[in-house]
Order: structure tokens, then C-alpha cells, then sequence
């Protein structure tokens, strides 16, 4: 601990830390489980959600999981 940072500071920024890694870690898995998302896309998401965990994952779930549902929609209708 910083004697120069107050302890709630430190707590505060501890907690939002294990969010952002909680969060970019749970993109991750969801990614990895896309069978839809590879190679240099696969890429690109990996270091938005790791790079900016909070918008990089909020990302991921409102677009790149999107995109797999309707891939996922469209392979039941075809077959």
C-alpha cells in the first residue's frame, strides 16, 4: 500500500481491476467458443477485449456475439 493513496482509493481501483479482467476473460472464453470468428478477426477482438477490457469486451457482446447468432440463425435455416 501507498501511504500517499487513501485505502478506499486502493480498494476502489483493486475492484475495478478484477471487473475489467473478469470481463475480458469471460469475451475471451465467448470467443474462443465462436466458431465463426478466426484468424485475423479472432486477432483483432482478442486485443480490443484485452487492450481496453471495458469497451473491448462491451464490444464483443454487443457486436461479435450478434454476428454469431445470426450465423448460427442461418445455418438452422439452411439445414
Amino acid at each position: 500500500m501507498n501511504p500517499l493513496i487513501p485505502s478506499a482509493f486502493d480498494t476502489v481501483m483493486t475492484v475495478v481491476l478484477l471487473i475489467a479482467l473478469g470481463l475480458a476473460f469471460c469475451a475471451f472464453i465467448s470467443m474462443i467458443r465462436s466458431r465463426t470468428v478466426t484468424g485475423w478477426r479472432f486477432l483483432v477482438w482478442a486485443l480490443a477485449v484485452f487492450l481496453l477490457p471495458f469497451v473491448g469486451a462491451a464490444a464483443w457482446f454487443a457486436v461479435g456475439r450478434r454476428d454469431r447468432a445470426e450465423d448460427l440463425a442461418r445455418r438452422s435455416a439452411t439445414g
